[in-house]
């Protein structure tokens, strides 16, 4: 019984101890978060690197999710054409994280101001570079994006994830998100259930 009860003990120590280095670790990300990356609205010279981001992005996490024969398409020429052919119109709705000293960008959120059903707003959508994933990077375009529309007196927003991104729809709910809604997405010739 005695061994047992010291066994137990020593389990509780050993998590309390593994808890506090995540609670440290996940406040040194935040610190150095802020210090090194800055969210701004994009500009027309942002337009290449976020493009390079969206496929990348796209292709790391889509994998076995979304067709690979339209996985394989996706490439940078076209989508940076895309996004310079469109930046007039959405160059309100793009916030970009940039890393202060190198001035690359690691990461962007797209989000419409406009009424859709029953939600006043939309996330649109926020990619991070592929190698620059659990860094808070995604955290702080999330929260500088809710900030902004909450700022425009929007407080019903919606978001939509693949049902299969189950990594993506993990980090919304670890944010605060609550699935209201579902839909039927078309991309390239199949369809996927997204939940919003």
């Amino acid at each position: 019984d005695e061994n047992k009860n010291i066994a137990i003990q020593t389990d509780i120590e050993i998590n309390r101890l593994i808890n506090s280095f995540i609670l440290m670790n996940d406040s040194l990300q935040k610190i150095v978060t802020e210090n090194e990356y800055e969210v701004r609205f994009n500009t027309i010279d942002d337009q290449e690197q976020m493009a390079h981001i969206k496929v990348d992005g796209w292709q790391d996490a889509y994998q076995g999710i979304i067709d690979k024969d339209y996985l394989n398409s996706l490439n940078y020429q076209d989508q940076t054409k895309r996004y310079i052919d469109s930046f007039e119109k959405y160059k309100d709705k793009v916030l970009v994280a940039e890393n202060k000293n190198t001035k690359e960008i690691l990461g962007y959120s797209c989000f419409s101001e406009e009424k859709k059903g029953n939600y006043d707003s939309e996330l649109v959508s926020l990619y991070i570079k592929p190698e620059y994933k659990g860094r808070g990077i995604g955290t702080l375009l999330f929260n500088e994006t809710i900030k902004y529309l909450r700022g425009k007196n929007k407080n019903n927003i919606i978001l939509w994830c693949l049902k299969d991104n189950t990594k993506s729809i993990k980090f919304y709910e670890n944010l605060g998100c609550e699935k209201q809604a579902e839909k039927i997405a078309k991309i390239g010739n199949d369809e996927y259930l997204e939940y919003g």
